[in-house]
């Protein structure tokens, strides 16, 4: 069992690793906020799930007509709202005008770019049915349903189609098996954007680690010899560590919480001011800044929940509510 110096010396890595996750889950989020990462997946996904398909009557794609529906556009921030046409006449204005480089309209790039970062299968598949007739609607009929299926592509008319084969009349189980079938893709999808993101996650991580020189070895070695920088940064985690960001059930309000939590106010043994500049050093150095990249792979939910046990067993009790 830890105890004693080792524990405490356990307990100040963690931090260490706590506080990169946080770092370079902010780079992420920052970057990837700039470049609408999330809006765009999210409308390339819905896209790719579409077939690509394209309105036959007007030539629009598929997923611009869905995100034109109030389901969508209530869930798009207010300063884009203006990109969100209610009518196929507004909507026609640039329809002239592609952009080079993606081969979409400037006004459909800008919804692709500003859209919604989730959407839900209720408002997928109210928007789904109100989209697949030129006049915007379709009556409560499955029937008329699976007229207007029918007339979309093949791409994306075959696998609703299928869906409707075993519902009958029953409307809602028709609208219930597209939103099942609109769960089911964005699961699939949940995991590779997952692993997008860890990579994601590791470079930024990397960039952290490099910048500031965060080496896990040496901040390990520092801890263990000097007693004061152990008891000061002891007490930093015991402070983060009390917190009750556990509480929060979503990943990203815990990593908020967090944030919030620290204030940039951590002190810990990490930087270039006396570093040794001997070869061997510097191996084990870019060793240490992969490993902490690493962690930031791994998430500081993970690091968080680890620190808060490694702190109750120092104090002899459990995190058990």
């Amino acid at each position: 069992m830890i105890q004693g110096a080792t524990l405490d010396v356990a307990i100040g890595v963690l931090l260490l690793f706590l506080v990169v996750s946080l770092l370079g889950s902010a780079v992420v989020e920052a970057v990837g906020g700039f470049f609408h990462r999330r809006s765009k997946n999210l409308w390339d996904t819905i896209d790719l799930m579409l077939g690509q398909a394209t309105i036959k009557e007007t030539g629009e794609k598929l997923v611009d007509r869905i995100y034109r529906q109030p389901f969508v556009t209530t869930l798009v921030q207010p300063k884009a709202q203006r990109l969100y046409p209610k009518t196929l006449e507004e909507g026609a204005r640039t329809r002239d005008v592609r952009s080079f480089k993606s081969g979409l309209e400037p006004d459909v790039r800008k919804r692709r770019f500003h859209g919604p970062q989730h959407l839900g299968s209720e408002a997928f598949a109210s928007s789904f049915i109100e989209a697949i007739k030129p006049d915007g609607s379709v009556e409560q009929s499955v029937a008329k349903l699976k007229s207007a299926v029918a007339d979309l592509p093949d791409a994306i008319s075959k696998p609703i189609g299928a869906l409707l084969v075993e519902v009958g009349d029953d409307f809602v189980a028709a609208r219930d098996r597209i939103e099942r079938w609109y769960d089911d893709h964005m699961t699939a999808v949940s995991v590779w954007y997952r692993r997008q993101t860890r990579y994601f996650l590791f470079v930024a991580g990397l960039v952290v680690a490099v910048l500031g020189n965060i080496d896990p070895f040496a901040a390990t070695k520092t801890l263990y010899r000097d007693e004061a920088v152990r008891e000061s940064v002891l007490e930093q985690a015991e402070r983060i560590g009390g917190t009750d960001c556990e509480a929060n059930e979503q990943a990203d309000a815990r990593i908020e919480c967090l944030r919030d939590e620290l204030g940039g106010s951590v002190a810990l043994p990490i930087g270039w001011s006396g570093i040794d500049h001997s070869a061997g050093s510097w191996i084990l150095r870019v060793v240490g800044w992969v490993v902490a990249a690493g962690a930031v792979t791994i998430g500081a939910p993970f690091w968080f929940d680890l620190l808060r046990r490694a702190l109750a067993h120092r104090r002899g009790g459990s995190t058990d509510k």
